[in-house]
C-alpha cells in the first residue's frame, strides 16, 4: 500500500520552534491529505512497517533532525487509523530523503517538480 502527499517534512529544529496550535494544525493538515488519498487502505490490526520517502529541495537533514521533523506526519498516519501508534511495538519505520532532481517522472509530473511525500505501508 502505497501513497504519495504533497507534504515536505520540517526539521525537528523547525517543529520544535513553533506553538503547539502549529504543531496541532501541521498534524491535521497532513491527517486531512492522508485521509483525501488513501481510501481503500485497510486500518491497522497489528505491526506495520512504515517507509517515509521525502523527496526535497533544500539539502537533506540530518538523520535524527528528520526523524523528528516527521512526527507530525506519524501522529497523522495514527490518527487516521493506518497505525495503532508510533511506538516501537506498533510500528517499524524507515525514513529515506532524496532531491527533487531524484523523482521518478511520473510523481515529476504528478506534483509539477515540488516536494511531496511518499508513504509505504506494509503489514507485518
Amino acid at each position: 500500500m502505497e501513497f504519495s502527499i504533497p507534504y515536505n517534512i520540517p526539521s525537528q529544529n523547525t517543529r520544535d520552534g513553533w506553538h503547539w496550535a502549529a504543531k496541532h494544525k501541521d498534524t491535521k493538515r497532513c491527517e486531512g491529505m492522508i485521509r483525501m488519498v488513501y481510501g481503500s487502505i485497510p486500518k491497522a490490526t497489528g505491526k506495520r512497517f512504515v517507509f517515509v520517502t521525502s523527496y526535497r529541495v533544500q539539502r537533506f537533514r540530518d538523520d535524527a533532525n528528520f526523524r523528528g521533523g516527521a512526527k507530525g506526519l506519524l501522529d497523522a498516519l495514527t490518527r487516521a487509523g493506518l497505525l495503532l501508534d508510533d511506538d516501537d511495538h506498533s510500528a517499524a519505520i524507515s525514513y529515506e530523503q532524496f532531491t527533487l532532481s531524484m523523482m521518478p517522472p511520473d510523481m515529476n509530473r504528478l506534483f509539477g517538480g515540488r516536494p511531496c511525500t511518499v508513504i509505504r505501508l506494509e503489514d507485518a
